[in-house]
């Protein structure tokens, strides 16, 4: 049996912890924005393979229309906007349990979130473009004791 508590994640903007997320299964993603290769085959059927330097990532979170992150992140956009300048950008998601991780280097806030209202509390599209992401998937055999004593006992 294998165990996964979204609780025990850890997600940071700056340093900075963000909390309140959206309901659902994608209250985070993280995408690389191109391939890591690409290949041309010529007419004598040998292939050639390129690597892409390109390892630009864009990442969404969605958070609760009431979360206190979105004060946060809005300065960041508005000082975007109002200082027309560039305002460094990091984000960085770890399941410390698992050692699941995605990190980045320096990016922006791809544009500031659609306002929308109703009758139930909404929720709030954060877009982030970074230079360089990673992806890190882990399943150490050290992930917690009771895992591994139910992996152990079948």
């Amino acid at each position: 049996m294998k165990f996964y508590d979204w609780r025990k994640s850890l997600t940071a903007v700056n340093g900075v912890p963000i909390t309140n997320f959206a309901p659902g299964d994608n209250a985070l993603k993280a995408t690389r924005l191109s391939d890591n290769a690409s290949h041309e085959v010529g007419r004598d059927g040998h292939m050639a393979v390129s690597l892409s330097a390109d390892k630009s990532m864009e990442i969404t979170i969605k958070l609760q229309q009431t979360s206190p992150s979105n004060a946060y992140l809005s300065k960041i956009t508005s000082a975007q906007d109002f200082l027309e300048s560039f305002v460094p950008v990091t984000v960085e998601q770890a399941d410390p349990y698992r050692m699941d991780s995605v990190g980045s280097t320096v990016g922006y806030v791809k544009k500031h979130p659609d306002y929308v209202r109703g009758a139930k509390a909404g929720v709030i599209d954060w877009v982030f473009v970074l230079e360089v992401g990673t992806f890190i998937l882990g399943d150490p055999p050290f992930a917690g004791a009771p895992t591994s004593l139910a992996e152990a006992l079948g």
